[in-house]
């Protein structure tokens, strides 16, 4: 189904592909998920009971820049009942089964960053979970999974946490682990040690994104800026335990 010049899978030009996927994520460009089933029904009607479904494809698409957990072949992957693509993505990545919310704000205060933690005796360890939400602290042990920086990460997470806002606002998954980054990382050290500790990790960035990931400071401002954008008000009892317990160490 793809012309042989066809500029958009380009092999020598990987860029491209990696725009459409972030354009395709941008909240402005969504389009009600019903009305592009109906056009993938009516494009390959003659061939649907051999093709993938629509949702399969976009998860095909979409996870070779993205941290998701769920894995091709489990029912909850390919539930239809989606807004349009950017609400598939935050589905795609949401933990299974879903963390209990409270359904009371609690204010979390400013976890102490990285450095701070380390030195008051916390350790920290990369997650073997691939589910970004998976973060667990025991026995001083800060356990994170790894947090793959791609060239559409800024523009992701911007887009998924406005939606979030928008819609989700009582199961803010996204806006949460967000904020609890920006306090986690605010020098060039706290960059450096979770960059050492696997729990970030720069080597998908192509191009000019590699002048980022060889800049702590500059990554040190990304995160910065996401936290001082993101409110720390919240339902969800993981944030909430963990900041309970980073409150007991200082």
């Amino acid at each position: 189904m793809r012309a042989e010049n066809d500029i958009i899978f380009d092999k020598r030009k990987p860029w491209m592909i990696t725009k459409v996927r972030r354009d395709m994520s941008l909240m402005e460009n969504q389009l009600p998920f019903f009305v592009l089933e109906n056009l993938f029904k009516f494009t390959f009607e003659t061939q649907l009971e051999t093709l993938p479904s629509l949702l399969e494809l976009a998860y095909n698409f979409f996870c070779v820049e993205a941290n998701l957990e769920a894995k091709p072949g489990t029912e909850r992957m390919f539930d239809s009942k989606v807004k349009h693509l950017l609400d598939a993505l935050r589905f795609w990545h949401l933990p299974t089964p879903q963390k209990a919310l409270d359904f009371k704000w609690e204010k979390i205060e400013a976890i102490p960053r990285a450095k701070q933690l380390q030195a008051a005796g916390v350790k920290f360890r990369m997650s073997k979970s691939n589910c970004l939400f998976d973060i667990k602290f025991s026995k001083g042990v800060l356990e994170i999974p790894c947090f793959k920086l791609n060239p559409t990460t800024e523009s992701f997470l911007r887009n998924i946490m406005a939606f979030e806002q928008s819609c989700y606002r009582h199961d803010s998954y996204f806006i949460d682990y967000v904020a609890f980054l920006g306090d986690l990382i605010k020098t060039r050290a706290d960059v450096k040690l979770l960059i050492e500790k696997g729990i970030i990790a720069t080597e998908n960035l192509l191009g000019n994104e590699e002048i980022l990931a060889n800049n702590d400071e500059t990554l040190a401002n990304l995160f910065n800026s996401f936290g001082k954008e993101s409110r720390f008000w919240t339902a969800n009892i993981g944030f909430c335990s963990l900041s309970a317990a980073s409150e007991s160490l200082l």
